[in-house]
């Protein structure tokens, strides 16, 4: 299991947590982070629209576009497993990628 941590959006590089510990990465491919940015940006606005039917076509969207994200990371990274998976932090929130649906992590606000 891995967990790939790609932090504000995945241009200031990221962590990748596994069973040999951890291991930072450099800034991320910018073509995966804008298909991540796009799969988190779908989810907010079917979030939005969530009494609407076209909420939950953008949530179908969003997902199979994360199912076609997740295997570009795991090219650079190593296979995340059932149990791992990707975490894009940007700068309003986080998004979940891995075995189930791709899903919103709210942030908190940040400390002064």
């Amino acid at each position: 299991m891995r967990v790939v941590i790609l932090f504000g959006g995945g241009d200031a590089g990221g962590l990748i947590i596994g069973p040999n510990g951890v291991k930072p990465i450099p800034p991320f491919d910018p073509r995966v982070r804008v298909k991540l940015r796009a799969t988190l940006a779908l989810l907010q606005a079917s979030e939005q629209l969530a009494d609407d039917e076209l909420g939950s076509v953008l949530a179908e969207h969003a997902e199979s576009l994360a199912r076609r994200t997740v295997p570009e990371v795991e090219k650079d990274v190593g296979e995340v497993g059932p149990e791992g998976g990707v975490a894009f932090i940007d700068m309003d929130a986080i998004l979940w990628c891995g075995n189930e649906p791709p899903r919103i992590i709210p942030r908190g606000p940040f400390p002064d």
